[in-house]
């Protein structure tokens, strides 16, 4: 059985068209019916296949779940809702700052990913450190063709300016100097979103994250 379909797609694409709180509230029933509800069991379905290989991500669907009101406190853009549905699968919930897994999920577009975004300065110093102690491991997981088949790259913004070790090791592995370490790639929407396997098609991406996560989290620990 497939978690979403169609009018999952169709309800994004008038929510952009429509994006204001009076809209949404004539259509809430729809968007509990076809988003919400389902979303929800896909995430609890998903969250019970990646416990099976990695035991570090919180179980509580809850706190993997986005909010689908956006926080417009700041931002030029006061359209008060998302178009896309979001959930991360990691210890301590989507809040955390420790490596885990990434899904959002839009009209055009489904998002996958993972690894590790938001990093503290500490963490940083320690994640740099195990890069170059451990070369050859980092080496061996960011050029396996499978990674890079799937996600090209780790990706993040970069420090302009290292410490003299690491600015040496850059030449080397220029992803030294990253203030943050992940992996996204994209698919249709359409081409998946009704998928029999998705759960299986989705949790084979991040068996490809897998071992960057478990890098990053000896790098923690």
């Amino acid at each position: 059985m497939s978690h979403l379909n169609k009018s999952f797609i169709k309800f994004f694409q008038e929510l952009k068209k429509n994006n204001s709180k009076e809209w949404f509230d004539n259509n809430r029933k729809t968007y509990e019916k076809e988003v919400k509800v389902p979303f929800n069991n896909l995430v609890t379905n998903l969250i019970l296949t990646i416990s099976q290989f990695d035991e570090s991500i919180d179980k509580d669907t809850k706190k993997a779940i986005f909010r689908i009101n956006r926080d417009i406190r700041f931002s030029k853009d006061k359209t008060p809702y998302n178009t896309e549905v979001k959930a991360a699968f990691v210890k301590g919930g989507r809040k955390s700052s420790y490596p885990g897994y990434y899904l959002a999920i839009g009209p055009e577009k489904i998002h996958i990913g993972g690894g590790l975004y938001h990093i503290e300065k500490e963490n940083l110093e320690k994640i740099r450190n195990h890069i170059l102690n451990g070369q050859n491991g980092f080496l061996a997981i960011i050029n396996n063709d499978t990674f890079k088949n799937t996600f090209g790259t780790v990706q993040g913004e970069k420090n302009k300016k290292l410490s003299p070790e690491f600015k040496e090791l850059s030449e080397k592995i220029p992803l030294i100097a990253n203030k943050q370490f992940y992996v996204m790639t994209d698919v249709n929407s359409e081409d998946v979103i009704e998928k029999e396997d998705l759960i299986e098609f989705v949790t084979s991406y991040y068996r490809t994250v897998y071992k960057l996560n478990c890098f990053l989290w000896d790098a923690l620990i």
